[in-house]
């Protein structure tokens, strides 16, 4: 597959080019533990999007924090913070962390969500 690399300000990550069915699949699989399906969150996500200046309500805050952190760990292939892995990620500072999440977002638009920023 097709990778593409993200540049985040002096570290780096490899990413798929193309969303993976895995990864789709993990998605599913998180928002069942909150009891969403993909549709329900879309159409709360379209909602706050139409909003000017849209808060996060705290229900769904932890749901888009999820489904970013399994995009990432499902797409990413490489990057300059060691092994990809939930530990990598959970150490990744965070407006790189933010950076990696916005062009992802842009990457995987549509994606099975948008992700957190």
């Amino acid at each position: 597959m097709e990778t593409i690399r993200i540049e985040l300000d002096g570290d780096y990550a490899i990413v798929l080019k193309e969303m993976r069915h895995k990864t789709t699949k993990a998605v599913d699989g998180v928002l069942a533990k909150f009891g969403k399906t993909r549709n329900e969150l879309i159409t709360e996500i379209q909602k706050l999007q139409s909003e000017i200046n849209p808060d996060i309500p705290s229900d769904l805050a932890p749901i888009l924090e999820a489904n970013t952190e399994v995009i990432i760990l499902s797409q990413v292939t490489e990057w300059s913070f060691g092994s990809v892995s939930q530990e990598s990620l959970d150490n990744i500072p965070v407006s790189k962390y933010q950076k990696l999440s916005v062009e992802v977002d842009k990457l995987y638009q549509p994606s099975p969500l948008p992700v957190s920023n």
